[in-house]
C-alpha cells in the first residue's frame, strides 16, 4: 500500500526527543485546545492515545501514498484523530507533497483497517469515491511548518520524482475519553503503554 516510502512507526521511546528537537511539545495541546478535537485535561493527564511516524520519501523513488484518512487506521468512538504533519524539509509539487480533498473531512469513514493478531484486513464501509485531480488541492510547505487536519480528511502525497528528498514527522493523536479501538493498527500493551505527550 505504501510502496517505496519509508516509515519509521511508533518512534515512542524516540518521541520526547523528536518534540523537544522540533519544539512542538506545546503546539497540539493550543491547537487541539483551539478546535475542540482533543480534551485538554487529556492531554495533561496522559490519556491521550498517540502514535508518531517519521517520513523518508526519498529522491527519485519516492512512492505515491494512495488515498487514506488517517481515521482508517485510528479508530475511536467517537472518531477523534488528529493529524499533525510537521515539514522538515520543504514539501513541494516536484517532491511529494500532500494533496488534499477540501471539506471532504465532512464525509464519512469509508474503509477501516482491521488487526488480530498477526492478521489484518482492509473493511469497506463506504462506497464514496476518493477525489480526483479536479477536487484535490495542493499542500506544498516549507520546512518548519506545521499542516494539522481532521482524521476524516482524505488526503495523499504524491511520488517524489525530484533530486531532493522530503522528510517529515507526524503525530497522530485520540481524544483519551474516546473509547479506542482494541483492533487498530497500533495496539499498546504494559511494555509499551499509552502516554501523554507533555
Amino acid at each position: 500500500m505504501f510502496p517505496t516510502v519509508l516509515y519509521g512507526y511508533v518512534l515512542l521511546p524516540f518521541q520526547a526527543t523528536f518534540l523537544v528537537l522540533l519544539d512542538v511539545r506545546e503546539a497540539p495541546v493550543a491547537i487541539c485546545k483551539g478546535f475542540g478535537r482533543v480534551h485538554p485535561a487529556s492531554l495533561l493527564e496522559w490519556g491521550v492515545k498517540h502514535q508518531t511516524i517519521y517520513i523518508f520519501k526519498q529522491p527519485g523513488i519516492g512512492g505515491e501514498v494512495r488515498w487514506h484518512q488517517d481515521a482508517t487506521f485510528f479508530d475511536s468512538t467517537p472518531i477523534s484523530v488528529t493529524t499533525f504533519w510537521f515539514a522538515l524539509e520543504d514539501a513541494t509539487l516536484d517532491n511529494g507533497c500532500l494533496w488534499v480533498e477540501p471539506g471532504g473531512h465532512r464525509g464519512p469513514l469509508r474503509e477501516r483497517f482491521l488487526r488480530e493478531g498477526d492478521a489484518i484486513t482492509m473493511e469497506k464501509l463506504d462506497g464514496t469515491p476518493w477525489p480526483d485531480d479536479s477536487i484535490a488541492v495542493p499542500l506544498e510547505a516549507k520546512a518548519g511548518s506545521l499542516v494539522c487536519f481532521h482524521g476524516l480528511l482524505p488526503h495523499y502525497s504524491a511520488p517524489n520524482r525530484s533530486p531532493v528528498s522530503r522528510h517529515a514527522f507526524t503525530l497522530h493523536v485520540t481524544d483519551g475519553r474516546t473509547a479506542y479501538s482494541p483492533k487498530n493498527w497500533i495496539q499498546r500493551d504494559a511494555g509499551l503503554p499509552v502516554r501523554g505527550f507533555i
